[in-house]
């Protein structure tokens, strides 16, 4: 219900409007308040007409009126009634000038750094102004350092390069190989006599004056000692010195110890192995190097993998199968027989192995017997002592027999154990038949004590410098002084006066345990 212009019974209503550009009260006055409301437009048009003649023709007329409607709502607090205004025409929003946005993030980082350049009044991309005329706050006393990114750029290789780089490893190679060559050649010639006799010489040079005596000469030389005036006995003490031992000219560095396994460390080791020849074998068959196997039959599995052949002719496939199995019997025992050693190899290893247990030391043993007339214990000696390569005698005696071994320490212990422990001395040969039959049965029971009563005993054993036979013999000598004699042309005489007085007699004597 709108507000009247006049009169009439009733008396006037007050009614409070909102508008959308001001929230003031508009009192409701008719004709009066829009007479009021135009004359308050017409001026404020006149004021702001140079304005709006400015912005030219962006705005239509209807939005201009809009516009300055709004104004002078503002203006003046109240705001004419619609009835008596045009509304204002929608807005054209492509016709408004937008300012651009930067969506990206670099584009973002230089809008934030050009803001922060008008706002620290700075012309740097650093942010650091060093002019002491634009910024009054730097010391240059501090010495800042600005680090700043190296800008990339494309690196052509030369033509060439590569293929120089090559060329001198190639040279760098055959110059070390050529080094190695003549170290192997200096090293193989020191080794020769000439070589050892020519260093011996020079480690083995000898001054004029011995170091030792130099404190005891007054004139420093060897040839007016006949004057006992020339030394100075009063350096003689009761003390003895000692000299600092040296290294040994000539002497070799020990080798190398060898990397000693357990027997589990061993089996695993060897198992990897085996499995990666056997991997290896595999990818060589998944990549076509090689055939793969043909598949191993046999008659506990015929049926399974031959199945349509195995039931159409069992006969023929299982002849077949027999064969494949023979063939492969056969191929087993021609690479066992390639693999096994020749004669001629299995006695250079033995040669090496003998070699390698003297090269420790040499060791030599000394046995007494009291009865070796029996041909097996004779036998048993002879055989063991080549096989063990051994060298020394049997000398069978009468009144001592006497048994000398010399070797490495392997071999001799094994000797050690035939002598002492597996040979039976109680057996012993049998006497002619003739001295049985001519002898009395009392006779023959003091033999057969003596019989029982035959052992062996260690006499000596030790370490020496070399072997004093060339090889192992045996032969009976009736003669004590013969015997010696074959030990005394070889400087080892001892052995048979230490086994002579050797007493046999006593049981607790010449027995040891091994």
């Amino acid at each position: 219900m709108e507000a009247g212009g006049g009169g009439g019974g009733d008396a006037p209503v007050r009614k409070r409007r909102r508008t959308r550009f001001s929230d003031a009260p508009v009192e409701g006055g008719g004709a009066d308040a829009s007479a009021q409301a135009m004359e308050g437009l017409k001026k404020v048009n006149e004021k702001l007409r140079p304005s709006t003649e400015k912005q030219g023709s962006s705005l239509s007329a209807g939005d201009r009126l809009a516009v300055l409607s709004a104004r002078l709502g503002l203006a003046l607090g109240k705001v004419p009634q619609s009835s008596q205004l045009k509304a204002p025409t929608q807005v054209d929003i492509t016709s408004i000038p937008v300012k651009p946005v930067a969506s990206l993030t670099v584009n973002q980082n230089r809008a934030r750094e050009e803001k922060l350049k008008k706002t620290l009044k700075v012309e740097k991309a650093d942010l650091l102004e060093t002019d002491p005329t634009k910024n009054e706050y730097f010391d240059p006393r501090l010495g800042i350092s600005v680090s700043s990114r190296n800008k990339r750029s494309f690196k052509f290789v030369e033509p060439g390069t590569y293929v120089e780089k090559g060329e001198k490893l190639r040279e760098k190679a055959e110059l070390d190989r050529l080094q190695d060559e003549l170290r192997q050649k200096e090293k193989k010639s020191a080794k020769t006599p000439q070589a050892l006799l020519l260093k011996s010489e020079q480690a083995e040079e000898i001054p004029a004056v011995e170091w030792w005596d130099v404190p005891f000469l007054k004139n420093g030389i060897y040839d007016d000692l006949e004057d006992v005036e020339n030394l100075r006995l009063d350096r003689v003490t009761t003390f003895v010195h000692h000299p600092i031992p040296t290294r040994i000219p000539n002497e070799e560095p020990p080798p190398p110890i060898p990397l000693l396994l357990t027997q589990r460390e061993r089996k695993k080791l060897r198992h990897q192995k085996r499995m990666e020849k056997e991997k290896d074998r595999q990818q060589q068959i998944q990549m076509g190097l090689i055939p793969p196997p043909a598949p191993k039959v046999k008659l506990s599995n015929m049926m399974r993998v031959l199945a349509t052949q195995a039931s159409q002719d069992p006969t023929k496939v299982e002849a077949t199968i027999r064969k494949q199995v023979r063939e492969r019997q056969d191929a087993h025992e021609a690479r066992n027989e390639a693999r096994k050693p020749s004669k001629d190899e299995r006695a250079a290893r033995q040669v090496e192995k003998v070699e390698k247990d003297k090269s420790s030391g040499l060791h030599a043993c000394v046995f007494r017997v009291r009865d070796l007339r029996h041909p097996q214990h004779r036998f048993k000696i002879n055989i063991n002592a080549e096989q063990n390569s051994l060298t020394g005698c049997a000398i069978y005696n009468d009144s001592c027999n006497i048994v000398v071994a010399e070797g490495g320490s392997k071999g001799l212990n094994k000797f050690k154990k035939l002598m002492l422990r597996r040979i039976d001395w109680s057996i012993t040969a049998d006497l002619d038949q003739e001295e049985e039959a001519a002898e009395g049965g009392k006779d023959n029971g003091i033999r057969q004590d003596t019989v029982q009563e035959n052992r062996c005993v260690l006499v000596w054993e030790g370490q020496i410098p070399r072997q004093a036979f060339k090889r192992f013999m045996a032969t009976p000598i009736p003669v004590q002084e013969d015997a010696r004699k074959v030990f005394r042309i070889r400087r080892v005489e001892h052995y048979w006066d230490t086994a002579l007085a050797f007493p046999m007699h006593d049981d607790s004597v010449g027995q040891r345990e091994l």
